[in-house]
């Protein structure tokens, strides 16, 4: 059996690492805030657009309720008008409104907020109940000049599939 020639060197304190800095609490504490006021910011804005979206579409069935679809298509944005022939679009409202009947009550189901260098948006989806049927619809509202305007419109519903 040999020996080590030189033995295993203790370890030096150079040779360590060196500590890591720790960052101080003050600085977590105010990262901390910041972050809970935006969260609360954005919550606010999800919510403020919430009551948005439900004005807007208990606004839209009492027009839909009443025929009024040519005034549905007046004050939609001026894209969506574009998008679509007018007699089509108000063609489509009369027969939703035809085979669906009046709209009864709609339960929110889901918001989404997009801003992008052609506006500020917000889709908003509900369950609706009507008089012959429930349909899940789907309103893109676009914000132009300051107000919100319906820039599209969908709605899915076996009651539409029927004669």
């Amino acid at each position: 059996m040999t020996t080590p020639a030189h033995p295993p060197a203790a370890v030096s304190p150079s040779l360590t690492y060196p500590r890591k800095k720790r960052v101080p609490r003050w600085i977590l504490g105010i990262v901390a805030i910041v972050l809970l006021a935006f969260m609360g910011k954005c919550g606010y804005a999800f919510y403020q657009g919430h009551l948005l979206a439900n004005k807007f579409v208990g606004d839209f069935h009492q027009k839909l309720n009443n025929a009024q679809f040519e005034q549905v298509y007046e004050a939609s944005d001026q894209d969506f008008r574009t998008a679509g022939k007018h007699d089509e679009l108000v063609k489509f409202l009369a027969l939703v409104h035809s085979k669906l009947g009046n709209a009864t009550a709609e339960s929110f189901r889901n918001i989404q907020m997009n801003a992008n260098m052609n506006g500020t948006f917000m889709v908003a989806e509900y369950d609706t109940t009507f008089e012959r049927g429930a349909a899940v619809e789907t309103f893109t509202i676009r914000k132009t000049d300051g107000s919100w305007k319906l820039y599209g419109y969908h709605v899915q519903s076996n009651a539409l599939l029927t004669n």
